[in-house]
């Protein structure tokens, strides 16, 4: 008796489908871009919360759900944070005693 189960889908099809089928696509900079956004004082999302020690889950959901007040600016779907924002921010959680 043969137990094998046909699904009728390939095993290397599911092996190679991505984690997620978003339609957008990630905007890559070139790496001089890159050091004149950080020289300017702009930092992505990733950038940003590296800085801030938090992942860049972490910073999305305070940003959506204004948890924390960190101000951005975004242009299309590129959302960049100031370095002197988060500075400021950094500073306003700074407790002294």
């Amino acid at each position: 008796m043969n137990s094998t189960v046909t699904t009728g889908i390939e095993p290397d099809a599911i092996a190679n489908k991505p984690a997620h089928s978003s339609k957008t696509k990630a905007i890559q900079l070139s790496p001089l871009m890159q050091s004149l956004l950080v020289e300017i004082g702009l930092f992505s999302s990733e950038e940003a919360a590296t800085y801030l020690g938090i992942t860049p889950g972490t910073l999305e959901v305070w940003r959506s759900t204004k948890r924390h007040i960190i101000p951005f600016i975004k242009v299309g779907r590129l959302v960049k944070y100031r370095k002197s924002s988060l500075d400021d921010f950094l500073a306003s959680r700074t407790v002294e005693f």
